[in-house]
């Protein structure tokens, strides 16, 4: 089951009305300008492959428990502009200590947030991951060492980094 929250310019908040959704395996979204916060039920729906925001401007936070969301394939956050740093992003996450749950995910896309210094040192627990696209962060300095732990890649964006310094040196990145 997939929701979809697209272009409710009013809307500033998803209380419990997805509570009863509990096979829901895609949540997705887009164009909601006032949203500020997401439910924080989104733990409990185990089936999730698939979270997506896109042009949530005035999105503040994101659930603060995810660590259920062991089949989660494809994490997506696009034009959030209210949520100024990744590392604020996976720390009201709770994101930090749950990276190693996400042992299925392939695709990692995070793009469009210019004030991002980093990226969390914890991607080397994306093991699956075949997808990473991360792109328009011109403070941007420079990718985590870990990510070298990630041995297979499909797909490896980097894109308008005028700040970044360096890649890493290790070289167990296949591609």
């Amino acid at each position: 089951m997939s929701v979809t929250i697209e272009r409710y310019s009013s809307l500033t908040s998803l209380l419990n009305e997805l509570e009863n959704l509990t096979s829901l395996t895609t949540f997705d979204a887009k164009k909601c300008l006032s949203l500020i916060s997401l439910p924080i039920e989104l733990d409990d729906f185990t089936s999730l492959t698939t979270f997506d925001i896109k042009r949530c401007s005035s999105l503040k936070s994101l659930p603060k428990k995810l660590d259920n969301l062991t089949n989660l394939t494809t994490l997506r956050i696009s034009k959030c502009s209210s949520l100024t740093s990744l590392s604020i992003i996976l720390d009201n996450f709770i994101f930090i200590t749950t990276l190693g749950n996400f042992i299925s995910l392939t695709t990692f896309d995070i793009n469009w947030c210019s004030i991002l210094t980093s990226l969390p040192n914890e991607l080397d627990n994306f093991t699956s991951l075949i997808i990473f696209n991360v792109e328009k962060y011109s403070s941007l300095i420079s990718l985590p060492n870990e990510l070298s732990n990630v041995t297979f890649f499909i797909a490896f964006h980097l894109s308008e980094y005028s700040s970044l310094t360096s890649l890493s040196k290790k070289s167990s990145i296949k591609f």
